[in-house]
């Protein structure tokens, strides 16, 4: 027997959120959109749910479609709600956030996009529906994590200096850390390897080249280290 339900219901949207860093800036990638409402405006990359998949699902699809890229490990932030939000319907989005290295960085539009390029967060056009607002939620949301744990290696390429994670960290929280107490940090984590070929002594060294050793990376991120940095 079939069921109508009798009530409006909302529709079901998913914006994302995604990063990359260009030393010393922290991007994000923004769509120009093809169409009303706020045709022409810097939008986040998103678009409706379909009946047959999952907020998930529609996350990865929608920033593929628009922007070009796939295999983003995306996560959730939070869902937007506000009656408001959307003149064209009652819709509620789920946010998701994500990292991108710069080497893997460039974007193709498509779909409801005429345009997709990266910003600095720091000189953002004015964006369409709450969208600025999803992200700063998003960013707070990433320097509330990156305290808890070491997060945001996406960034980097698989060998990297301790200088270029210290200045990547700065630039994400918005304040300095002292080279030699956050060279000691790391070395009391203990989830980094000096990459081969470089010289094997005991103490962290700045300029000497690294690589996250990704196990023991995983067990820091799943018991959760407290404000760390």
């Amino acid at each position: 027997m079939s069921f109508t339900y009798p009530f409006a219901r909302p529709s079901v949207a998913v914006d994302c959120v995604v990063f990359t860093y260009l030393e010393p800036q922290l991007k994000v990638l923004l769509i120009e959109r093809r169409s009303d409402p706020f045709k022409g405006c810097w939008a986040l990359p998103g678009g409706f749910v379909d009946i047959d998949e999952s907020t998930d699902m529609a996350a990865g699809r929608e920033l593929s479609e628009e922007t070009g890229l796939t295999m983003i490990n995306l996560r959730q932030v939070q869902a937007f709600s506000e009656v408001d939000r959307d003149p064209r319907d009652r819709v509620i989005s789920v946010a998701y956030f994500g990292f991108v290295s710069s080497a893997d960085s460039t974007v193709q539009p498509g779909s409801d996009a005429m345009r997709a390029e990266w910003f600095n967060v720091k000189q953002l056009p004015e964006l369409a529906f709450d969208h600025a607002r999803i992200l700063q939620t998003a960013l707070r949301k990433i320097r509330e994590l990156l305290q808890l744990h070491p997060v945001g290696f996406e960034f980097l390429e698989d060998v990297f200096t301790l200088t270029q994670l210290r200045i990547l960290y700065q630039t994400i929280l918005g304040r300095e850390h002292a080279q030699e107490d956050f060279n000691q940090r790391m070395q009391g984590l203990n989830f980094l390897d000096k990459a081969i070929g470089e010289s094997d002594v005991s103490n962290v060294s700045a300029d000497r080249r690294y690589r996250v050793n990704q196990q023991r990376l995983e067990q820091l991120q799943s018991i959760g280290i407290g404000y760390w940095i």
